[in-house]
């Protein structure tokens, strides 16, 4: 019989032909409970349903919040207390149903059906992304190179940046020299700089992995303030601050030789840095 009784702890036992329930050994379930009688009570199945009996316990059995005398049906759901401890009426399918049938394998017409939905779901997206980004660009939101640079920057082809502030109280003046791949003679990498005490300069446009020579001088065509070498990669800014007795260098990260950034002073002096190297 698909039956079942269930303590509070959730334990549950099956419910053969006939079960005892009370305090003594001999019970099918032992209560622990000094309210109970040594046999309590008998669960026990009678011409195709179950049924609880009292064995004339001092302290009664109960169905539903009712004592019972005598014999009593049960049903699944019931609720039995035999003195002081509860119980449950819990009812299980018969074993050995059939198995749910199994589902069907989608076909190829169901999975290119899928494939193409995912698709068109995508082709929105960017189309829904690319008038956005029309919109923003033809209201001056946004520029185009302020889109185009992270990007570029994400696939390791990201302009360099040199800045270059001179706090001093003259004038300085800076060549940008780029060094060829194929070591033929360098170029001077536009006009020279020359910068107004407490003036700026900005370059965005080096190349990923070029070198080139940056040198400093206090006269045109000079390099007595310091020269640097450097070779800017995707994404990097180069920050030199001219001084009055030194020009100093900073960069956003530093390189693969140094194990971490410069712990004196000395190290960002151009004519000392291992930046300039």
């Amino acid at each position: 019989m698909p039956y079942f009784i269930c303590d509070a702890y959730a334990h549950r036992f099956p419910i053969k032909t006939l079960i005892n329930l009370g305090s003594g050994p001999q019970n099918q379930i032992i209560l622990s409970d000094a309210l109970a009688a040594p046999v309590h009570a008998s669960i026990f199945e009678k011409n195709g349903s179950l049924f609880i009996r009292d064995e004339n316990s001092p302290n009664g059995t109960f169905v539903n919040q009712v004592r019972i005398v005598g014999e009593t049906p049960l049903k699944a759901g019931d609720q039995i207390k035999l003195a002081d401890t509860p119980f449950t009426i819990e009812y299980d399918p018969e074993p050995g149903l059939p198995p749910a049938a199994p589902r069907k394998k989608k076909g190829f017409k169901s999975c290119c059906l899928s494939v193409l939905m995912a698709f068109g779901i995508l082709l929105v997206l960017l189309l829904a992304m690319g008038g956005i980004g029309y919109y923003l660009v033809q209201s001056g939101t946004i520029s185009l190179e302020s889109m185009s640079a992270p990007l570029l920057t994400l696939i390791g082809m990201g302009p360099s940046q040199l800045d270059i502030e001179n706090l001093s109280d003259n004038t300085v003046y800076v060549q940008i020299i780029y060094l060829p791949h194929d070591g033929s003679a360098p170029i001077n990498f536009g006009n020279e700089w020359e910068i107004p005490s407490f003036g700026s300069q900005t370059r965005k446009d080096f190349s990923n992995a070029d070198k080139y020579i940056v040198k400093f001088g206090s006269t045109s065509q000079g390099d007595d303030l310091g020269t640097c070498h450097i070779a800017p990669q995707s994404g990097q800014r180069f920050l030199f601050i001219v001084l009055s007795n030194m020009v100093i260098i900073n960069r956003t990260e530093y390189p693969d030789f140094l194990d971490k950034a410069p712990e004196n002073m000395m190290d960002l002096v151009v004519i000392s840095s291992s930046l300039c190297r």
